[in-house]
């Protein structure tokens, strides 16, 4: 997408004006190669507050803004 104005939450903004009042915007939130059940001990257990999106900078800002909910699985979740 390159550079924005704004950063991040003018693209949010923008595709929830898109949607109007009564959309609801999904975006992946990936974390699938910083948690593993097979190796606890050399990779984190999932925390759907604090585990990171590994799917650019826009999905990580959706992630942790205000009003954000995230699903629970694991590795393949979304804000």
């Amino acid at each position: 997408m390159g550079h924005v104005p704004g950063g991040p939450e003018t693209v949010i903004r923008g595709l929830l004006g898109a949607l109007g009042e009564g959309g609801t915007l999904l975006m992946p939130a990936l974390s699938y190669n910083l948690v593993r059940l097979a190796a606890p001990d050399v990779y984190p257990l999932f925390d759907y507050k604090n585990t990171p999106s590994i799917v650019g900078k826009i999905t990580e800002y959706f992630r942790t803004r205000p009003g954000t909910l995230r699903s629970l699985h694991p590795t393949h979740n979304v804000g």
